[in-house]
């Protein structure tokens, strides 16, 4: 009786110890490879509206959720800054219209007075001089009246000259300070706009970041706004699969609000900068299938495929050794050609046939 217990326990060691090994029958089946990505899902044409000036958010004409077309007017802001500045451009430009008007503004008339008190010292100095050269050519005259009337002459020319050289430099400015008036007058009266913001694109509302007698800084959004037709990826990939990605493959992604569902997308553009920080690349696709609710700025988990194989021979990638061998059933150690390989399993494209049955370590 001993000896019977004794054999029967002996037979179940032998058999435990033989059911630790693991086999697999390799058979035909359907490989993908895809490169992890993560990133966020965005609509398109996204972007964040910012008050142009400070002020308090006095009137906000939309909701979240809204559809705006271009041009829709989305919240009014009371400053008292444009309006100062306003009437201080307001100001200078009518001081530059007076000081650019040859008949009103005195500095010119001043300037002009005395062009013209040059100009006829001129005059008179040059019709005297003419006399005195007569004079001196016929032998009437001593040189030194000559000369002296020459450099008189000389003198009321050159002062003449300069008189009106000063009188067309002041017009020239005042005219370009006119231009510079009228100038930031219209940047001063354009800017009157700014209390009323309408939308540059059109889209939904999908946030808002202010409420109406908030006071509103240049620097903080009030509402982000977007196309809700049309979503897409930004997606980032570590820089060593960059080598494996091209525009139009497909994008498998999900996200943590639709947790039984996966949704496609195909890759648009691949970004050449790397982010030396994180060491990844940055690429975006279009979303060819989204969540039903508009969601965007949501962190998504995707699988950009790289290749795929229908009825490939796949086998466990632990089966493989690192000199690309398997062991098989029969003890067997063989050499295999590797394809392509999904994160568990890859593909033998030479080495092995339908139904080998291979170790598993």
């Amino acid at each position: 009786m001993y000896h019977w217990r004794a054999a029967v326990g002996l037979c179940c060691l032998l058999l435990g110890c033989t059911s630790k090994e693991h086999y697999y029958r390799v058979h035909p089946t359907d490989l993908v490879e895809a490169v992890y990505a993560s990133g966020v899902l965005r609509t398109a044409d996204e972007y964040r509206v910012f008050s142009p000036v400070q002020g308090v958010l006095t009137r906000l004409y939309v909701s979240v959720g809204d559809s705006v077309e271009r041009g829709t007017l989305l919240f009014e802001v009371k400053s008292d800054e444009p309006l100062v500045r306003l009437r201080s451009a307001e100001e200078f430009l009518n001081y530059a219209q007076q000081m650019a008007d040859t008949l009103t503004s005195p500095q010119l008339a001043e300037l002009r007075a005395q062009r013209e008190s040059a100009r006829v010292r001129y005059e008179l100095d040059s019709s005297y001089f003419d006399r005195i050269r007569i004079a001196y050519t016929a032998g009437a005259i001593a040189v030194a009246d000559y000369d002296r009337a020459r450099a008189t002459m000389t003198s009321s020319r050159t002062a003449y000259f300069a008189a009106r050289e000063r009188y067309a430099a002041a017009i020239a400015s005042s005219r370009n300070q006119l231009q510079q008036a009228m100038r930031q007058y219209e940047l001063a009266r354009t800017s009157l706009d700014n209390f009323r913001v309408t939308a540059v694109v059109s889209g939904r509302v999908l946030a808002r970041y202010r409420s109406v007698g908030e006071m509103l800084t240049t620097q903080a959004a009030i509402l982000a706004i977007g196309r809700s037709d049309e979503r897409y990826l930004d997606l980032y990939c570590d820089v060593a699969d960059a080598y494996r990605l091209r525009e139009g493959q497909t994008v498998l992604y999900t996200l943590e609000a639709y947790p039984d569902s996966i949704f496609t997308a195909r890759v648009t553009t691949i970004y050449p900068a790397i982010d030396a920080t994180t060491q990844s690349i940055h690429v975006e696709a279009r979303c060819h299938s989204a969540p039903p609710r508009l969601v965007t700025d949501i962190p998504i988990q995707a699988n950009i495929i790289i290749a795929q194989r229908p009825n490939a021979l796949a086998i466990p990638r632990r089966a493989v050794h690192p000199d690309t061998t398997v062991v098989l059933r029969s003890g067997e150690r063989r050499k295999v050609r590797l394809g392509i390989r999904s994160l568990e399993y890859v593909e033998v494209t030479d080495g092995l046939g339908n139904g080998d049955e291979v170790v598993l370590p």
